[in-house]
C-alpha cells in the first residue's frame, strides 16, 4: 500500500477509536486504561493466530535485538499511561489543553528527528508542520467555544491542572521519541515492522496489566454485573453498550497504531505523528457539528483549512535525501 493510503486508514481507525473512548469515558470516568489493555491484548492475540507472526516467539526468528523490543514496548505503554492519567485527574475544562498539547506532536517529532537522529527536512516540510500545528491550536480553541453554552462548567483544581499539563508534555515527548527511535532503528537494521508490532503487543500487554490490571478488573467487573443495555437500530435487540464501545475503540486504535508503526518504517515519524492529531481534531469537529445547538466560530474553519492543507502539503512533498550514517 502507498503512504497516503495507509495514512488515511490509520486516521479512520483512530477516529472510530476516539468515538468509542470519548463516549465510554463520559459514562465511566477514568476507564481509558481498560481500552489500552484491550488494545494490546487484541493485537497480540490476533498476531498469535498467524503462523507468519507467531514465529517471532522464537529468538532465532527475530532480526532485532531484544533490547529494542523492550524499549519500544516500554515507550508504547508509557505514552497512553501518562495521557490516561492526565485525563483521569482533570475535568472538562482541561480538554482544550489536552488537544492543543497533543496537536504539537508533529513539531516535536520533527525537532527530535533533527536533533537526535540527524534527519534532514526541506523548507516546505518545516513550514507544512508549523502550519498544521497553528491550525490545530486555532481549531482546538474554536471547538470548546462552540460548545461552551451547553457545557457543565466543571473545572479542575489548579494543582491538578498543572500536573495534567506536565503529564501531557511527558506523553508528547515520549510518543514523539518513540516514533523517531523506531524510524532510526528501521533505517539501520531493516524495516521489520511485523516483528516490532508483534513484540510490542505482547510485551506491552504484560507491562500494562502489571501497571493497571486491578483497575481494569474493577471496571470490567462492574460492566459485566451492571451493563447499560442499548437497542441496535433496525435490528431489534439490545447490546451491552460499554462492551460495544470498547470493541470499536480497541479494534480501531490497535489498527491505527499498527499502521503508524508501518509509517515509521516506510515514511517518517512526522507523518506518523500527524495521525493522532488529525483524528482527535476531526472527532472534535464532528462532535460540534452534530450538536445542532452550537455553531463553530468562523476562525475555526481557518484552523481546519491549515490542518488539512498543511498535512496534505507534507504528505506530497518531495522526499529529502538523508545523509547515510553508520549503524
Amino acid at each position: 500500500m502507498s503512504v497516503p493510503t495507509v495514512f488515511a486508514l490509520a486516521v479512520g481507525g483512530g477516529l472510530a477509536a476516539n468515538f468509542g473512548l470519548t463516549r465510554l469515558d463520559k459514562m465511566h470516568k477514568g476507564c481509558a486504561d481498560v481500552c489500552t489493555v484491550f488494545q494490546f491484548a487484541y493485537g497480540f492475540t490476533s498476531a498469535l493466530l498467524s503462523p507468519a507472526k507467531r514465529r517471532f516467539l522464537k529468538a532465532s526468528e527475530r532480526k532485532l535485538a531484544l533490547k529494542w523490543h523492550l524499549l519500544f514496548a516500554l515507550m508504547f505503554c508509557i505514552g497512553p499511561y501518562l495521557g490516561n492519567m492526565a485525563k483521569s485527574i482533570t475535568k472538562e475544562d482541561f480538554t482544550p489543553v489536552f488537544l492543543v498539547v497533543r496537536s504539537c506532536g508533529c513539531v516535536t517529532s520533527m525537532l527530535l528527528g533533527y536533533a537526535l537522529a540527524g534527519k534532514q527536512y526541506s523548507l516546505r516540510q518545516v513550514l507544512s508542520v508549523y502550519v498544521v500545528a497553528y491550525g490545530a491550536v486555532v481549531t482546538t480553541f474554536g471547538i470548546p467555544n462552540a460548545e461552551s453554552t451547553g457545557g457543565s462548567g466543571a473545572t479542575t483544581e489548579p494543582h491538578l491542572f498543572l500536573i495534567g499539563v506536565g503529564l501531557l508534555l511527558a506523553n508528547l515527548v515520549n510518543d514523539a521519541g518513540s516514533g523517531v527511535l523506531q524510524a532510526w532503528v528501521f533505517e539501520r537494521q531493516g524495516k521489520h515492522v511485523d516483528e516490532v508490532v508483534f513484540m510490542m503487543s505482547g510485551l506491552g500487554s504484560l507491562f500494562y496489566v502489571a501497571l493497571n490490571g486491578l483497575k481494569v478488573y474493577r471496571f470490567v467487573s462492574e460492566w459485566v454485573a451492571n451493563p447499560t443495555m442499548t437497542p441496535v437500530p433496525l435490528v431489534g435487540f439490545e447490546v451491552p453498550w460499554e462492551f460495544a464501545l470498547l470493541l470499536v475503540n480497541f479494534y480501531g486504535n490497535w489498527n491505527a497504531k499498527k499502521l503508524c508503526t508501518w509509517l515509521n518504517g516506510n515514511s517518517t515519524a512526522v507523518i506518523s505523528s500527524l495521525v493522532p492529531m488529525l483524528y482527535r481534531i476531526m472527532s472534535g469537529i464532528l462532535s460540534a457539528l452534530l450538536n445542532t445547538e452550537v455553531v463553530l466560530p468562523a476562525y475555526t474553519w481557518l484552523g481546519i483549512a491549515c490542518v488539512f492543507g498543511g498535512s496534505l502539503s507534507y504528505l506530497v512533498s518531495p522526499k529529502v535525501e538523508q545523509k547515510k550514517k553508520a549503524a
